[in-house]
């Protein structure tokens, strides 16, 4: 087998949410929106971990999680404030795969157990569904505000970096123990007492720039390309190990990037 069994023991930053959805809606004041957009691709969802975890995957030389494929639509809407500068806000529901890393804590002499490189879904090397269980997909739902520029009329090219605010839709499905991981179920009994479940935060905030690109196909139309990335700031994991659940450093959070086709239609 070449998953991998990790055993350690371990013993912020937030972000002005208030501040800065207040000033969006003041500056919404002076402007009008101008289109509403759609779109949909793919995800490619990877975690950032914890310096613990950077640690451990530089010891075990491979990385102990590998990014996975997903997919997800958005539709949205684009507010003008002043000639080149507008708020772009969506709703994109994305679908993540799931995971390959997972800890589950032991007595207390055995600490955090992980398990790395676990097959979890069809994308994992390893996979074999007569041996390991198909995990769910994660399922989230986005609310994304976005301070752009545009740039030119043809070829229209915006960049922008804003918030996000994810929620976990399938949280109560995504609950991990014993009974997920049969061909380790040893790791359960004695010496090691493995036990605990393993759960997700409902709850992500962070950071994300972009990128599009389109072009008009008629009066009203515009096709192109959307591009995003998601730096979350807050744990994924409930059951982590560090006091606070905010910054990068301290625990393994989501690094997601999403990447499709574009149509917008212009108001006026």
């Amino acid at each position: 087998m070449f998953y991998s069994i990790i055993s350690f023991k371990i013993e912020g930053m937030k972000c002005p949410l208030i501040i800065y959805f207040v000033l969006g809606f003041q500056l919404m004041s002076f402007g009008q929106f101008n289109e509403i957009h759609f779109s949909t691709g793919m995800v490619h969802s990877d975690l950032h971990g914890s310096s613990i975890e950077m640690v451990g995957e530089q010891l075990a030389g491979r990385d102990l999680n590998r990014g996975k494929i997903g997919f997800y639509s958005a539709v949205g809407a684009s507010y003008n404030i002043w000639k080149w500068i507008s708020i772009n806000g969506s709703l994109t529901y994305q679908e993540r795969w799931p995971l390959e890393i997972f800890r589950l804590t032991g007595d207390g002499n055995n600490g955090v157990h992980t398990l790395a490189g676990w097959p979890s879904s069809p994308q994992s090397d390893l996979w074999d569904p007569s041996i390991y269980p198909r995990f769910p997909n994660f399922k989230y739902l986005h609310l994304d505000i976005i301070p752009t520029v545009s740039f030119g009329k043809k070829l229209n090219i915006s960049v922008g970096i804003g918030i996000f605010y994810g929620h976990l839709l399938n949280k109560n499905k995504l609950v991990f123990g014993r009974t997920d991981f049969p061909s380790v179920d040893w790791i359960f009994e004695e010496p090691f007492n493995v036990s605990g479940e393993i759960k997700y935060t409902k709850h992500d905030v962070g950071w994300i720039p972009t990128f599009n690109m389109n072009y008009p196909i008629s009066s009203r139309l515009r096709l192109g390309i959307s591009m995003k990335a998601y730096i979350s700031q807050f744990a994924l994991n409930e059951n982590r190990y560090f006091p606070s659940a905010w910054g990068r450093n301290n625990n393994a959070t989501w690094m997601a990037f999403i990447g499709g086709i574009e149509l917008r239609y212009v108001l006026k």
